[in-house]
């Protein structure tokens, strides 16, 4: 068995959210459909970004959170998260042009750093992050209005250096 407790290190976390997806006014089809393209989109560009041809040789962390995903970027990739979240918006953008009202998928996207403890996921068999830096992502994404991105200040103040 794998150590529980990996150690600490620093990342990126990006969290999303597919904003209305528990109106009940929605069919539950349209709602899981939204939420399968979104993990497509994410998937597509974490394989992209990672030049693999199958989801399960993705090296980094990810996790679907229901309605949503989180993800985690190593110390040396503080602008994936960003891409990320531009590439989603342009998907959007495309998918949202022909579409009704409540076929239209909007995201909400936080986006923080900072180190962290992390251990052996037993459920994914890969290295996960925990503590205050990897949910400050999920509560800036909670803080978002409809396809809004916001950044923690730790992320704004890395990229103005």
């Amino acid at each position: 068995m794998k150590e529980e407790n990996i150690g600490s290190s620093f990342s990126f976390f990006l969290y999303t959210d597919v904003v209305n997806s528990s109106d009940i006014k929605i069919p539950d089809e349209i709602q899981i459909e939204k939420i399968i393209n979104l993990q497509r989109w994410i998937l597509a560009f974490l394989k992209n970004q990672e030049g693999v041809d199958e989801v399960t040789k993705i090296k980094k962390y990810f996790n679907s959170t229901g309605d949503g995903m989180f993800v985690v970027f190593s110390d040396k990739e503080l602008f994936e998260p960003i891409n990320l979240a531009i590439y989603l918006h342009k998907t959007l953008y495309k998918y949202n042009k022909d579409k009704s009202s409540e076929n239209k998928i909007a995201l909400r996207i936080g986006i923080s750093s900072g180190s962290h403890p992390s251990f052996f996921d037993l459920t994914h068999g890969k290295i996960a992050p925990w503590g205050y830096n990897s949910i400050l992502a999920q509560r800036i994404m909670d803080l978002c209005n409809p396809n809004q991105i916001l950044l923690s200040k730790g992320v704004r103040d890395t990229l103005l250096e």
